[in-house]
């Protein structure tokens, strides 16, 4: 299974244990590991997969061939369609990026999870976590899909 892990710029060495767990809960059988090889979620990810002795594909925005507000965009098309599932921690408000790639992977049909600071939260199913809140999911897409 090959594993989309996407999220805030602003996780840190804190949220580890708990990426690494959802991991463990929600996709076991991970076999690659996916991510934009941006700071924060993409270096947790990677570091997951050194640990764990997994393969990782890094897919960078391609700057040259799309505009900017574009290629990241486009990036995170690429990773989707490469990836079975996605896990996509957030730091705060469900925004940006990763909300986006988010929207993207449940409109694939893949497995979706969602860390929050509030606890975790699965897409059509409220998990049973009686101190946290999930999350209200919500389908946000910022900007127009590129072109694949």
């Amino acid at each position: 299974m090959k594993l989309l892990i996407t999220g805030s710029r602003r996780a840190t060495a804190q949220d580890y244990a708990g990426l690494a767990e959802a991991i463990q809960k929600y996709a076991p059988q991970a076999s690659e590991i996916l991510h934009g090889g941006a700071m924060g979620a993409d270096q947790l990810a990677e570091q997951y997969a050194r640990e764990q002795g997994l393969p990782v594909t890094v897919i960078r925005p391609n700057y040259t061939q799309w505009p900017a507000k574009v290629a990241p965009l486009k990036r995170n098309h690429d990773l989707v369609a490469l990836a079975d599932g996605v896990i996509a921690l957030y730091k705060g408000k469900r925004k940006g990026g990763t909300a986006y790639t988010a929207r993207l992977a449940q409109d694939a049909g893949k497995l979706l999870v969602e860390l929050h600071d509030s606890g975790e939260y699965k897409p059509g199913e409220q998990l049973s976590m009686p101190d946290k809140q999930p999350a209200c999911y919500r389908g946000d897409c910022n900007g127009k899909i590129p072109p694949a």
